[in-house]
């Protein structure tokens, strides 16, 4: 048991820092590749590709219940070593994405025909109808060899290969699309490229896995042991909502100019949300190994002091985000005039609820892990409906800051709901403990920003001054919540710190 748990923890550490290497690296490349888009063809344009990307997204849904189910079904088999019920699970969701790479086929050239024709863009109807086609492409080609290989190694704790594979397609994108924006290629042209590069991914993650993993090819199929899909589905339609409906909503209800100012102030955001992951780390699959292996000292040990980190990871990171972000904004669209980037209010708000769609992660992977996906639908249909509803709704009447105020409502609801749920049905973790958690990392957080928000704004002038407050202000915020925590919680707050450097000595 102490060598399972040993192997467990340094594959939970490689898998974050391989996670947090490719955040770094897509962060850089994301921000650098769009800035060119920006300055070179508009916000129009950036507008227009992140709309079709949107809409292109939305068959994940179709998807998503199957993606859910597939990965817990996995757990059991990969934690007791059966590869022959691994296999069936294998071929089984195989069978199914290979048929929704065909229908997905078939609905990106309905919308490469549709999307131009009913969407303003500063695009001609042949070259829109391309650019839907070819930003189609890497996801026909995910489903087509990659996804059931991801959910495979995800499940075995070495999605580290994955990731690596990730950070090639993502230098070797950024590399080929800055050169290809210099010599004055189209971006067609180089939206072209760029999804030849990221269809390499899933295949050699396919041949990876069919050559190291027994992976059984004579087995019957068996739907049942993706019996859970609907009921994942409900979840994969709260994630979507959370994480692509807003640009659609905008799309609809105002235009591709805000929806530019949305998705560079969401990329932002999502960049320190995936951060605060992949420095947690692949926490789904180490309390599904837990769980499946019945290890309750383990579970009582492990599972409070993950929450208590990623309290303090999003209280770091997204604190000094809120700090930075509109500073940082109006460098980075500066000189770009055709719509205003500063929106203080949306920015903060925008942060806010991702800070708490993150403080939840704890809560939401214990119940993927111990698979009570359809006993939680409900939770997720109910935030997705508050989410869509309240978005269109207040879009109206307070443009894209709606979009973020009702996001920050629908998750606020859906961390409540798991909290109540995981106590009473999995994990029974102390309530005083979890609200004694929050506060103290939100009074930290509070007082950072009192501490600096004014400073900063007054101070940054260019880029080398952000880099230089930047980095004072995530010391300072850094500080601040490491000793309130370390002044409530001694013990936990010492075990985070630990955990955290030993996952990047290792």
């Amino acid at each position: 048991m102490l060598l399972v748990e040993m192997n467990r923890n340094k594959a939970l550490a490689l898998n974050s820092v391989a996670s947090l290497l490719q955040q770094i690296v897509a962060l850089i490349c994301g921000l650098i590749v769009p800035r060119l888009i920006l300055s070179t063809f508009g916000s129009a344009a950036n507008g227009t590709v992140a709309s079709i990307s949107q809409f292109i997204s939305i068959t994940s849904l179709i998807q998503g219940g199957v993606t859910g189910a597939t990965r817990v079904a996995f757990y059991g088999p990969i934690a007791t070593g059966d590869m022959k019920k691994a296999s069936v699970v294998y071929k089984t969701s195989q069978s199914f994405y290979t048929k929704f790479a065909l229908a997905l086929t078939g609905y990106v050239a309905v919308l490469a025909v549709v999307y131009p024709k009913f969407v303003e863009t500063p695009f001609g109807y042949i070259d829109a109808l391309l650019l839907v086609l070819v930003l189609g492409m890497n996801a026909i080609f995910e489903s087509m060899f990659g996804i059931p290989s991801q959910l495979l190694m995800f499940a075995d704790q070495k999605a580290y290969f994955n990731t690596f594979l990730q950070i090639f397609c993502t230098i070797g994108n950024a590399f080929v699309s800055v050169i290809l924006i210099k010599l004055g290629c189209s971006l067609l042209v180089v939206k072209f490229v760029a999804a030849l590069i990221f269809i390499l991914r899933p295949i050699i993650l396919n041949v990876y896995v069919r050559r190291h993993y027994a992976i059984d090819t004579s087995v019957e199929k068996d739907k049942s042991v993706l019996s859970q899909s609907n009921a994942a589905l409900a979840k994969s339609i709260a994630f979507y909502v959370h994480s692509s409906t807003d640009n659609l909503v905008i799309t609809a209800c105002l235009n591709v100019m805000w929806v530019s100012v949305y998705s560079v102030h969401r990329y932002v955001v999502s960049s320190i949300s995936n951060l605060v992951a992949a420095i947690l780390g692949n926490t789904e699959a180490l309390f599904g190994q837990m769980i499946a292996r019945d290890e309750q000292d383990a579970i009582k040990r492990d599972v409070p002091m993950y929450d208590l980190m990623s309290k303090m990871l999003s209280t770091v990171f997204f604190f000094t985000c809120i700090i930075l972000i509109t500073p940082f904004v109006s460098l980075y669209t500066g000189g770009i005039s055709d719509i205003d980037y500063y929106q203080p209010l949306f920015a903060t708000l925008l942060c806010f609820a991702e800070y708490v769609y993150c403080t939840s992660l704890t809560y939401n992977n214990m119940i993927m892990a111990a698979g009570h996906i359809k006993q939680t639908q409900w939770i997720s249909v109910t935030e997705a409906i508050i989410n869509i509803v309240l978005s269109l709704v207040l879009v109206k009447w307070i443009g894209i800051i709606g979009v973020a105020l009702g996001t920050l409502i629908a998750f606020t609801f859906n961390t409540v709901a798991n909290i109540i749920y995981m106590k009473k049905y999995i994990f029974d973790m102390s309530l005083g403990w979890i609200i004694k958690v929050y506060l103290a990392n939100l009074v930290a957080g509070v007082l950072a920003t009192c501490l600096f928000g004014n400073i900063v704004n007054a101070h940054i002038t260019g880029f080398i001054s952000f880099f230089i407050w930047a980095a004072v202000v995530f010391a300072g915020v850094c500080l601040i919540d490491v000793v309130l925590n370390y002044f409530f919680f001694k013990n936990e707050t010492k075990s985070v710190l630990l955990k955290i450097s030993k996952k990047f000595a290792r």
